[in-house]
């Protein structure tokens, strides 16, 4: 609902006729407004870069790393976590690998 109303507030379109689906893939083919998805997803992903070059206190070393080398991986290269309880599949690590 924020989003929508953040739409109609971009392109200053309050009418009742305007589709605000329309209004938002306006917004978002022109560059102007990104999906808060996208934005999460880039979140995670600069923090856990943060966290591997030790700019941030987030300790990496219980993750996995492949245990074989190979021309693809190197030593900061790390193995997707599986996950067998609900509880614990939208936190950080593993929901960012």
């Amino acid at each position: 609902m924020i989003q929508c109303r953040a739409a109609r507030f971009a392109k200053s379109d309050y009418r009742r006729t305007t589709s605000v689906s329309k209004l938002m893939d306006d917004l978002c083919c022109v560059g102007e407004r990104r999906t808060l998805s996208d934005r999460r997803k880039d979140a995670r992903l600069s923090l856990f870069g943060n966290a591997v070059c030790g700019k941030v206190a987030i300790s990496v070393n219980e993750l996995k790393q492949p245990t074989k080398v190979t021309r693809s991986s190197d030593c900061t290269t790390f193995t997707a976590i599986t996950i067998r309880a609900d509880a614990y599949i939208f936190s950080f690590s593993p929901y960012s690998l």
